[in-house]
């Protein structure tokens, strides 16, 4: 139930972001993966943690987003990966 929790606030949150301002939902939804796998199976998941730039750089790279963008994605899969980490 943690995990449905926190991506679908996480995703809610995106959606409502977007309404004004593209966030990358790409980036969010990378980072909040490999952080959400490494709080239920270890930290060896980190070593995904390169998914998230190769993302980042290709959302970056196809002009589909501005760097500001790209990071706001990444801060929102952050705090999606907090969220969970609170209700586990």
């Amino acid at each position: 139930m943690a995990v449905i929790t926190a991506i679908s606030a996480g995703v809610a949150t995106g959606a409502m972001i977007t309404v004004w301002w593209q966030m990358s939902g790409h980036t969010s939804m990378l980072t909040s993966t490999v952080l959400v796998l490494a709080q239920l199976y270890g930290p060896a998941i980190l070593l995904l943690t390169p998914l998230i730039v190769v993302g980042a750089w290709s959302r970056l790279a196809l002009k589909a987003h501005t760097p500001a963008q790209v990071c706001a994605g990444v801060a929102l899969g952050t705090c999606t990966a907090l969220a969970f980490a609170l209700l586990r």
